[in-house]
């Protein structure tokens, strides 16, 4: 499989990933469309089996400020994590990395009604696919 660049990455048709600053270590998002171009755009960058995922304005990745564990916030990096990207239908995908035997979606994060930011979290608490829509 392969993805091209640019896109937008949401669910449920409505939030859409954003990087809301480039600050380092600031918490990536998922949030309704808003105005400021690129906060919401997304280059994929394809490694052998996985892919970086890299803000187009920002230019930083989404990683983690910590080690890898289940509902870690996601947040701006200059180091990128490596994503699979796993089809489950047309369009729509579910993303996760693997720290040891255990896979990590990227998702909203357990807290999300306080806040809309995204986490890595466990495969039963990730309800929703992702929708990735190539941005003209």
């Amino acid at each position: 499989m392969s993805l091209e660049s640019p896109v937008q990455i949401s669910f449920s048709g409505q939030k859409i990933l954003t990087m809301m600053t480039g600050d380092s270590d600031s918490p990536v998002y998922a949030t309704s469309a808003n105005a400021k171009p690129g906060k919401q755009t997304w280059n994929l960058h394809k490694q052998q089996d996985t892919y970086h995922l890299q803000n187009q304005l920002f230019h930083k990745y989404i990683g983690v400020a910590t080690s890898l564990h289940p509902n870690v916030t996601a947040v701006a990096t200059e180091s990128p994590i490596d994503f699979v990207v796993e089809s489950t239908g047309r369009d729509t995908y579910k993303l996760y990395v693997t720290n040891d035997s255990e896979k990590l979606y990227l998702y909203l994060a357990p807290d999300w009604s306080h806040s809309p930011k995204v986490a890595l979290v466990r495969e039963q608490d990730a309800k929703d696919h992702w929708h990735i829509k190539l941005v003209a």
